[in-house]
């Protein structure tokens, strides 16, 4: 007698679950082959945007950056640059390096992923050019002590992720743009020792995050303008050696949190308003150097800091 076994049938319709982990497989396939693409391209851009900046300095500083060659698929291994772990590059860190150029051979839509950018202590110069105001991810960005001119233009309000910036120490000129007032996530912003001039923007009311406000050595003129005393979070007032006119605002000792307010060499004149004695987090204040009048209040004996 011969045993017959039927043989398990196979069903030409996948099941639904088999289905799902196909289509699961496929896409990680389809993703990482997008993905290596992606980062591939994004890669060379990277490169070529700078060597082609680089072959724009003066030679000095294309010696000072030997680690950017040409036979590099990626740039993440170069002095000065940093990626994040797929691949992309995510800061420019050339502070104190002794360069010497423009900006304006530098494509900045090449790095999409920049969230900060360090070229304090250089030899930088000529204006700003426009389009590394669209670097969106930006938090930190350093250009202070270079010798850049010209103005602060309004599209540096499409920094939205700016939380540092520093423009101090340079030859920028003209006025302080009201796009600053857009730019909320600021935590400090330092311009002093510049050529602005003008009035400090009413928009600056809008930086409810702002701590550190330097606007010292400036040739800005007009009042303080009433909306400063908006910002909650201030720490660190610091508008001297200005030409401030007017009185101190009344609204200043709604800065609960101020520490350190630097008022001096300015024009400001009328009464020390008693709002500032009530500041029982100030540290440090120098108003010097102006037209008070009046007598010093009683409660500055309050100050136990």
């Amino acid at each position: 007698m011969i045993l017959q076994v039927d043989k398990p049938m196979w069903n030409p319709v996948p099941s639904p679950c088999m289905l799902l982990s196909l289509s699961f497989t496929v896409f990680q396939l389809v993703f990482a082959k997008y993905h290596f693409n992606t980062s591939e391209t994004s890669s060379s851009a990277n490169v070529l945007a700078l060597l082609t900046w680089k072959a724009s300095l003066e030679s000095e500083s294309q010696l000072l950056l030997s680690s950017w060659m040409n036979t590099s698929s990626s740039p993440c291994h170069w002095d000065c640059i940093r990626c994040d772990n797929l691949g992309r590059m995510t800061e420019m860190n050339k502070s104190n390096y002794l360069i010497k150029g423009t900006l304006h051979h530098l494509d900045f839509s090449s790095f999409s992923y920049l969230v900060k950018i360090d070229f304090s202590i250089n030899s930088l110069y000529d204006t700003l050019p426009t389009n590394i105001f669209n670097l969106s991810k930006l938090s930190y960005f350093d250009l202070g002590f270079n010798d850049f001119s010209g103005t602060i233009p309004p599209e540096i309000r499409f920094l939205k992720s700016i939380k540092y910036l520093w423009l101090d120490h340079t030859r920028l000129s003209g006025v302080l743009p009201q796009e600053f007032g857009m730019l909320e996530s600021l935590f400090l912003l330092r311009i002093q020792a510049t050529n602005l001039t003008g009035t400090i923007p009413v928009s600056i009311g809008n930086l409810c995050r702002l701590s550190l406000l330097y606007l010292d050595e400036n040739k800005f003129s007009g009042h303080i303008p009433q909306e400063i005393a908006m910002l909650s979070s201030l720490k660190g007032l610091f508008p001297s050696r200005n030409t401030f006119i007017g009185s101190i605002l009344t609204s200043f000792g709604d800065l609960t949190n101020l520490e350190s307010l630097y008022l001096h060499t300015n024009t400001v004149s009328g009464c020390i308003p008693q709002g500032i004695w009530s500041l029982t987090h100030l540290m440090d204040v120098d108003l010097g150097n102006n037209n008070f009048a009046g007598q010093i209040p009683s409660p500055i004996g309050n100050f136990s800091k």
